[in-house]
Formats: C-alpha cells, structure tokens, sequence
C-alpha cells in the first residue's frame, strides 16, 4: 500500500479533479496514479505558463509525460501560430496514436482545440526513408492535402 492510498481514495472509473496540492506534491501524485493503474491522464491547466510548469515538474518522475501546448491568445490564432508550440503538438499526437499509456498535459486551450480523428491523422502520415522513392509530384500532392502550404524560398 502506497503513502497515496492511506490518505487518498480514488474511483479512477470516474471523472475527478484534484485542487489545494503544491505543484511537486500533485506531480508524485500523478505518477503514482500512471504507474499505479498504467493508464492515460490527461492535466488540463488554465494557462501555457501553468502546463509548462507542470510538465518541467513531471518530468523529472515521469518520461512519459507529454506537452500539448496551445497559444493563450485568440490574436496568436490569426497572426502567427509559434513553430515551437506546433512541433511538440505534433510530437505529442504522434505519440498518442501509438496507443500507449502515457500523460498528457494540456493548457485549456490545448485542449479546446479541435483535432481530426485518429484514422484521419494516421492517413496524412508519410514516411520517408532512405531509399524510398517517390515522384515529387506525388510528395506535393500529399503534403498539400495534408494542410502544408507551397511557399518560395
């Protein structure tokens, strides 16, 4: 029996929250849960600056944590989305269709964000090896329907 399982009961069957915990104390707590029942947690924070506290913190217990960070601002969506932010998105889905358990930690706009189904996603995938070949034109067709945008240099 755990230090967690003296003072905590947790129904992990239902939905719940968990306020009034330091963030190094939430995040042994989190762990114990992952590696306790070695399922999917998902965080949500209000905050990017919340999330990615937390995932620093989570880090250092578990490395099966993951970011899935989201512009706090409405104007960002319009302007100029950080290519930093959309490659650990991009890092963290990947991982999430590989169908292992893991965290995932979300600021509200993260997790608001609206993404296409697993089967969608898998279907835009394109792996390129060494000694793959593939017609260029083939190459731009699907990465233009995958969402890419044809630029100059």
């Amino acid at each position: 029996m755990g230090l967690f399982d003296q003072f905590i009961n947790v129904d992990i069957k239902k939905d719940m929250g968990i306020a009034g915990l330091t963030d190094e104390f939430f995040c042994v707590y989190l762990n114990n849960l992952f590696e306790k029942y070695n399922k999917n947690i998902l965080v949500v924070v209000n905050t990017l600056y919340e999330a990615n506290q937390l995932y620093s913190s989570l880090k250092n217990y578990n490395d099966k944590c993951y970011l899935f960070p989201m512009d706090d601002f409405l104007t960002s969506e319009a302007l100029a989305i950080s290519p930093d932010l959309q490659i650990t998105r991009l890092e963290t889905i990947n991982e999430i269709v590989k169908n292992k358990p893991l965290i995932v930690i979300a600021n509200l706009m993260g997790y608001l964000r609206f993404l296409p189904s697993k089967s969608t996603y898998e279907s835009f995938m394109l792996e390129i090896k060494v000694g793959n070949i593939i017609s260029p034109q083939q190459l731009i067709s699907k990465l233009v329907s995958s969402g890419y945008k044809r630029d100059t240099l």
